[in-house]
């Protein structure tokens, strides 16, 4: 059982393995409990979580609100890459993108604070 639903354990190894979970795609870190202490997962392992479960409901749509705030260089990368390799439709509401990231949107529309 997963998100209230049943999936088969090969696609939840997938999706795990594909967002960059490596060390969760064993069954015997499915039935592991996450929270405080040993099992806490960082800023990164949980927008890469959030992200496992939007590939694994197979949705057409990814609205994100500062996916990429407070991640280390490394996570920040690999968030991104998952962001824009996602397969479908992307909105993504950031302050702060590292202008050679900001290069590969298909289009970014800068808001000004004062305009409203």
């Amino acid at each position: 059982m997963c998100l209230g639903q049943n999936y088969p354990t090969a696609s939840i190894l997938q999706v795990l393995n594909e967002v960059g979970l490596t060390k969760f795609a064993n069954e015997n870190a499915l039935n592991m409990r996450l929270g405080e202490g040993a099992n806490a997962l960082s800023g990164g392992e949980k927008r890469k979580l959030e992200l496992a479960r939007l590939l694994l409901r197979n949705k057409k749509l990814l609205l994100v609100d500062e996916a990429l705030s407070g991640l280390d260089k490394e996570s920040y990368g690999q968030v991104f890459d998952l962001i824009l390799n996602f397969p479908g439709t992307v909105i993504d509401i950031e302050h702060n993108v590292q202008p050679a990231f900001a290069k590969k949107y298909d289009k970014v529309i800068e808001l000004d604070q004062y305009a409203l």
